[in-house]
């Protein structure tokens, strides 16, 4: 008898081998996304929150100056 190809039990590993591989690359996939669109969304929340934080520095010189303009007069 002549062994010429993969077995039944063979093509069954090899099949539960590629199944296995490609559950593992899906959720592979779906946790580089979520982690893109984390850090997508903490680049523009603290983005948010320069910009929040450059407006009140601002205002708040602007009053400074004011008082003091208001002090030498």
């Amino acid at each position: 008898m002549s062994n010429n190809g993969p077995n039944e039990r063979e093509k069954l590993d090899w099949e539960k081998h590629k199944f296995s591989t490609d559950i593992a690359s899906q959720a592979h996939k779906a946790e580089t996304e979520f982690f893109t669109q984390t850090n997508e969304a903490s680049i523009g929340n603290a983005n948010i929150a320069l910009r929040t934080l450059v407006l009140i520095n601002g205002g708040a010189a602007l009053a400074f100056l004011t008082f003091i303009g208001n002090q030498m007069s």
